[in-house]
């Protein structure tokens, strides 16, 4: 089968900033191509910050990036005393690090990583809470062999812009026998060429909408906006914001209901896994991974929805080196054919969410009693199709984790739970691998100021707080369960 991959992922290729013109162009290309095809489209504004570098200058060195959202800021600075010089390992550290230097009083911050060029967003603000600040200082991702160039005395000049403007959510419906709807989604921003992440996004939904033919559910095909940078108001935690406003809308219309799932194609290289709530897994048949914070999946996630993703973890990832010149297309004819006939299953209903099931296996792990008489109780709720009402069961028991504003520090959902390891004194690097890849905690913990923090965070969540979201979900529960009686 011929699906022309390589062709309308080139249409994708090169930067694509939330609310810049090139998103704009980007916007108009995905919605000229859905409807080409006959398919009702729709595109929804959303408010984002803009960023862009308007040509910064660092003495001694040329392979360097200016982090989003940087400020303004010309000067110089001795290395290490007046600016901070991080090895970093793993970009999810890079916000802990940045918040120290501020402290510091640091002047800038530079992060030396590997051989290849990276950008990713700081949110600044105290590791775990949910703030909302400007960055103070500038944030520099420099490659490797630069970082040896750097001289003792800095001179920089960071020219920045950041200007209120919007992005675009793409939504295409395609009506099925039910009006219940399988959402398909992947987002269309992203840095340097990104071709897997995420111009390929891009394409697989142009390319699914096209071999979808008819189904049970009705499905929306979303592009989505302000995955990488773009959050209003400078969270501490400033992904996702395209997918969030789309499921804080989906709420106010009162449709969020009628969603039985929702499934995201982000970042797919080679080997990619397969992250899974409510054993949804069972329409694929790629290799299982964790659920993270980090995807578009999980804003979805957060509000009960049985969630998939796509996705590879590959050190090309939000790179120069994501580039057409790594790309295979029969790999990927591969992977897209194996993914299409998962999400026909989903969306014919061949294969369905299963609450009961996802309960057991997290509340299993969990060491907090009350939470495991909930699970029994959750049966008779499926049973009887009252999704709505497991939904917003969901809902409130992932917040005994995350509480909503732990999004993205640890919250690692379900995997938050085996954060408990840390509790009870067991904890080891070990028991945060899986399938050989580190997971983020892991990541973090390595770290003796961040885990005493994870601890504390943990603590008072899980502890404190749990008792009051178990009462709160047992009334939902109960009340249901008498109207069903």
């Amino acid at each position: 089968m011929e699906l022309g991959l390589i062709s309308t992922v080139k249409k994708f290729q090169g930067e694509v900033v939330a609310g810049s013109k090139r998103e704009r162009d980007i916007v108009s290309e995905i919605k000229g191509e859905l409807e080409d095809q006959k398919v009702e489209c729709r595109e929804t504004p959303v408010k984002v910050i803009s960023f862009m570098d308007k040509g910064s200058y660092i003495s001694g060195i040329k392979g360097f990036s200016v982090l989003p959202y940087s400020p303004t800021k010309s000067g110089r600075g001795k290395l290490r005393s007046e600016i901070e010089l991080v090895n970093l390992i793993n970009p999810l550290e890079a916000n802990y690090y940045y918040y120290r230097a501020v402290e510091r009083g640091k002047e800038m911050v530079f992060f030396c990583g590997d051989k290849y060029l990276r950008k990713f967003t700081i949110g600044y603000g105290f590791p775990f809470s949910s703030s909302y600040s400007p960055l103070p200082i500038p944030a520099i991702y420099v490659k490797e062999q630069e970082c040896n160039k750097l001289p003792e005395q800095v001179e920089f000049s960071i020219n920045t812009s950041l200007v209120e403007s919007y992005g675009y959510n793409v939504e295409a419906v395609m009506p099925g026998k039910e009006e219940e709807f399988v959402l398909i989604g992947a987002n269309h921003d992203h840095w340097f060429t990104g071709t897997h992440n995420n111009s390929l996004g891009s394409a697989v939904l142009l390319v699914l909408a096209r071999l979808l033919g008819e189904t049970k559910y009705t499905t929306r095909i979303v592009s989505f906006t302000a995955k990488e940078s773009g959050s209003m108001g400078f969270s501490s935690f400033p992904l996702l914001y395209g997918s969030s406003q789309y499921v804080k809308n989906l709420k106010l219309s009162g449709k969020i209901d009628k969603l039985i799932s929702a499934i995201i194609w982000e970042g797919v290289f080679s080997n990619p896994n397969l992250s899974c709530s409510y054993s949804l897994e069972k329409a694929f048949s790629f290799p299982l991974s964790h659920l993270t914070p980090y995807s578009d999946d999980f804003p979805f996630l957060l509000e009960g929805i049985p969630t998939c993703l796509l996705s590879s973890h590959s050190p090309l990832a939000n790179s120069d080196g994501d580039n057409e010149g790594i790309f295979n297309e029969n790999m990927m004819r591969e992977y897209f054919t194996e993914f299409l006939n998962g999400v026909k299953k989903i969306i014919q209903g061949i294969v369905k969410p299963d609450y009961s099931v996802y309960t057991k296996e997290i509340l299993r792990i969990t060491y907090h009693p009350p939470l495991r008489n909930i699970a029994v109780k959750i049966d008779d709720l499926e049973k009887a199709g009252e999704r709505a009402v497991l939904r917003q069961i969901f809902s409130k028991l992932f917040s005994v984790y995350t509480n909503g504003k732990w999004v993205g520090k640890v919250g690692l959902l379900p995997d938050i739970f085996l954060s408990l390891e840390f509790l009870e004194g067991n904890y080891s690097g070990e028991v945060y691998l899986k399938n050989g890849i580190p997971m983020p905690f892991n990541a973090l913990s390595r770290n003796p100021e961040i885990r005493d923090l994870v601890k504390k965070s943990v603590e008072y969540f899980l502890y404190e707080r749990a008792e009051d979201y178990v009462e709160e979900i047992n009334e939902v529960i109960s009340k249901h369960i008498l109207k069903l009686s």
